[in-house]
């Protein structure tokens, strides 16, 4: 049978066009299909709730770093500027979601990231900020940067390496790990001396290794860094607020027995002499 229902198609009909395919359409699923595969690896090797601790301890842990040239090399005033704007953006993601239901892309999905669990507001990162901004006005810098350290990574490995690992639990606080105490103090101790040196490099005048004092400066930072894990294992502690605290404070006392110089935080040296400190 001839025609269409036949199955025969008239001659001079035209072949309907195959649908083109959109490259763009295309790349977006590839993309798509590659992340959920590396997901799907990702979570074999490393349980979900580590890459969450991973994603929160990381915002941390890179903040404490990157705060010790953003002051250093910009100065006081725009480096806290530079904090208080990443304050007021937190709470504008923060307000918008819990008050208007309203995502910001990318920004509010790494936000929520960070917080802990069962919060509602990302107080760990405010307080986190808050914490760094206080002991960089109150406390001499090269403190403050040894503090920042024990803060950022001293915390963060801590957590990290105790529920990737931790097996041996404190007996004062079944929360916590011997493996994650002693993997924050090593790393909090690395941290604070290296940014004490990086303070020292950037602030001395023709700077040679030779021009670091090593005997009273290293013993301090060990000391913090040892005063900061005691804090970060206690039990029913907020972290970011009694690490900094145990850090800074105890190498302020130290500092000041010893006389080394700066004396003062820049907010107190403002206080008593009256001139804005800088860097």
């Amino acid at each position: 049978m001839d025609g269409p229902e036949g199955g025969e198609r008239p001659k001079g009909e035209a072949t309907a066009p195959k649908p083109r395919r959109d490259p763009r359409r295309d790349a977006v699923e590839f993309a798509d299909r590659i992340r959920r595969q590396a997901k799907e690896r990702l979570d074999e090797v490393v349980p979900p709730h580590i890459q969450k601790e991973a994603h929160r301890k990381g915002f941390h842990m890179t903040s404490g770093i990157i705060a010790t040239p953003l002051f250093l090399y910009t100065g006081l005033v725009y480096g806290t500027m530079v904090v208080l704007i990443t304050l007021a953006v937190i709470v504008v993601l923060e307000v918008l979601l819990a008050r208007f239901d309203m995502e910001v892309p990318f920004l509010t999905q790494q936000l929520t990231a960070t917080r802990r669990h069962g919060e509602t507001f990302s107080w760990a990162s405010t307080m986190f900020l808050v914490a760094g901004l206080a002991i960089i006005w109150l406390t001499p810098l090269p403190v403050a940067f040894a503090g920042l350290a024990m803060l950022g990574l001293g915390d963060g490995f801590s957590a990290l390496v105790g529920k990737a690992v931790g097996k041996h639990k404190l007996w004062y606080n079944r929360q916590k790990s011997w493996e994650g105490t002693i993997a924050g103090f090593v790393a909090g101790s690395i941290g604070a001396v290296g940014l004490m040196f990086w303070y020292y490099a950037a602030t001395t005048t023709d700077f040679t290794v030779h021009d670091f004092p090593v005997l009273p400066v290293v013993p301090i930072a060990l000391i913090g860094a040892l005063a900061g894990s005691i804090a970060e294992s206690m039990p029913q502690w907020e972290d970011n607020v009694s690490v900094p605290i145990a850090t800074a404070g105890t190498m302020v006392v130290l500092w000041m027995a010893i006389g080394l110089t700066p004396r003062f935080g820049p907010l107190v040296e403002w206080v008593l002499t009256g001139r804005f400190p800088g860097i």
